[in-house]
């Protein structure tokens, strides 16, 4: 079973009633540390997880982790799914498998200075491709709902152009 409809929705609205009724629940801030180890290799952890992040090997690094923004769009990505689940589950929407790639944009030259441009994601697009027996009226308002959700998807469609491409049992869908 991909989700667990009943578990995740007991969990979700339970949270939902909580940050409703209190103010102190519903603000939460979250740490990640991280430290460097060598050159442009560092180690980072959150909730007692250790990971490494490094670059290429021509871009100065060893090669022992993905690189920093492989995080930052993983990050994306994971927050995407943990949400449509629970999302899922809240509004009783079938999921059999649900998958997200991501591509960002970026020019270089702003993070190498050797121009005046900005160095942060000139675009950041992805593809979501979902497999249900539900209605694509019904995917459809759970994905919109998502976007609304998911705090990245949110806080990265304010910073910059964010798009996507939805697929429904391999048959692209409109949000």
């Amino acid at each position: 079973m991909l989700i667990e409809m009943s578990r995740l929705k007991e969990v979700y609205e339970e949270r939902a009633r909580l940050a409703a009724k209190d103010p102190a629940f519903a603000k939460v801030a979250l740490r990640v540390q991280a430290r460097l180890i060598h050159n442009v290799n560092s180690e980072g952890e959150a909730h007692g997880f250790k990971f490494q992040s490094d670059e290429l090997d021509e871009a100065g690094g060893s090669g022992k982790g993905p690189i920093p923004l492989d995080y930052f769009l993983a990050g994306f990505c994971f927050c995407f799914l943990s949400i449509m689940a629970r999302t899922t589950a809240s509004l009783g929407v079938g999921l059999n498998s649900a998958s997200i790639s991501v591509r960002g944009l970026l020019d270089r030259r702003g993070a190498y200075g050797s121009a005046d441009v900005y160095s942060g994601f000139l675009d950041i697009a992805y593809e979501l491709k979902l497999e249900s027996d539900d209605t694509e009226e019904r995917v459809r308002a759970m994905v919109k709902e998502v976007q609304k959700r998911c705090p990245a998807h949110a806080t990265l469609s304010r910073a910059t152009k964010l798009s996507s491409k939805n697929f429904l049992n391999g048959k692209w869908f409109e949000v």
